[in-house]
């Protein structure tokens, strides 16, 4: 939290009244991520119905790798937050959004 901080030139303490801890700020990081990869989800499930399942696994392929394009760590940090447990120790607020 203090590397980033430093970067964004703020104190610990003011990055702190926006987050919870680093576990929050990465989420929060990734979740227009999530969104963008949630719409394609919507899109592929609806525009293709009748697709094989092959067909639907390439669509999610695709949209996972346009996000990976836009910001390679975007999905390295929400499997990350996925895997450790991280859920924990974000606000409430921020999982509803989720």
């Amino acid at each position: 939290m203090e590397d980033i901080a430093k970067e964004a030139e703020l104190s610990t303490g003011t990055l702190y009244l926006y987050f919870k801890g680093k576990d929050e700020l990465y989420t929060v990081l990734s979740l227009r991520a999530i969104q963008y990869l949630n719409i394609r989800l919507e899109e592929a499930i609806t525009s293709q119905k009748e697709s094989k399942s092959d067909q639907k696994i390439s669509i999610l392929k695709e949209a996972m790798y346009d996000v990976y394009r836009f910001d390679p760590l975007v999905l390295t940090n929400i499997f990350r937050s996925q895997s450790r447990g991280t859920w924990k120790n974000i606000s409430s607020q921020l999982l509803s959004q989720i």
